[in-house]
């Protein structure tokens, strides 16, 4: 079987390895539905990437799984990539452990954007802490403060859409991020932290599954730039998991960029632990 970092060091935290085989398999038929390069054992899947061609009005292609580590079949593989495909920009995600992928996407012409850290919190012997009745905390329910909501948009300053040379719109980028969640696109739910009138922050939860359990992933939280209010991502992430208790859920997953400390600080007194780190490239053509 085909070893996925990221994969078997979820199951060593999750203390689940012994399914790790079940996990690996479902990943690889999941990879199933999109575009794949390969040699030998190497190979590299990629996908058009919608909401990045529909931000800034060209092609734009995104690989997040690669499988594979034998260099030279690693180095044709890429470099069969990136002559074949017509995406005008690719974004590249991988694991850290793939050191002869990230060899080759630079050997390529791709530049690094930014480190990334993933972490987990194991729900199945925590107890719920906060009483919901009493909490500033509430799941979005109507429209009221959802101008608010696209400001926090604002907030955000790491990531490869500030970092990267070629991509200039990081706040029309999570503003369009937020939009699509507030319309259930891009998230399951939506939590707002309100006092009074005024939304100091916001999370969002997408549901998700690792082979029998079940769980949410947090892909987008924010504080908004006039809130005054402190531990806001600390209170937002302990309601989150309340809620996921209280739907006797056995993991949440949240990522965050390395370079965003005061992030994972919060995620980290909150209860969520490290399990992978990976690492984000762009590519130009022509560049």
């Amino acid at each position: 079987m085909v070893h996925i970092p990221e994969l078997h060091s979820l199951s060593i935290v999750l203390k689940e390895t012994s399914a790790y085989q079940e996990w690996a398999q479902q990943y690889l038929e999941e990879l199933q539905g999109l575009h794949a390069i390969s040699r030998n054992a190497s190979t590299l899947y990629h996908h058009k990437d919608t909401f990045d061609s529909d931000l800034f009005g060209e092609s734009f292609g995104k690989v997040e799984h690669v499988i594979g580590e034998q260099d030279l079949d690693t180095q044709k593989v890429v470099g069969d990539f990136f002559q074949q495909i017509e995406y005008s920009y690719c974004l590249l995600r991988t694991s850290q452990h793939h050191t002869a992928w990230i060899q080759a996407f630079e050997k390529h012409g791709a530049i690094f954007l930014d480190a990334t850290v993933e972490l987990v919190c194991d729900l199945r012997n925590m107890k719920k802490t906060v009483d919901e009745r009493s909490t500033v905390i509430q799941e979005r329910s109507s429209t009221a403060h959802d101008a608010q909501a696209l400001e926090v948009a604002r907030s955000f300053c790491h990531g490869r859409f500030f970092t990267d040379p070629d991509l200039k719109k990081g706040f029309e980028a999570y503003q369009q991020w937020i939009t699509n969640s507030l319309s259930g696109k891009a998230a399951d739910k939506v939590f707002y932290y309100l006092l009074g009138e005024q939304l100091h922050g916001l999370m969002t939860t997408k549901d998700t599954s690792i082979g029998k359990l079940k769980g949410w992933k947090v892909p987008l939280m924010g504080k908004h730039l006039q809130s005054q209010e402190k531990n806001v991502a600390t209170k937002l992430l302990t309601h989150v998991i309340d809620r996921a208790l209280l739907e006797q859920l056995d993991f949440v997953l949240i990522s965050t960029q390395a370079t965003n400390i005061p992030a994972l600080r919060s995620y980290i007194a909150a209860g969520f632990g490290v399990y992978s780190s990976g690492v984000t490239f762009g590519w130009k053509k022509g560049r």
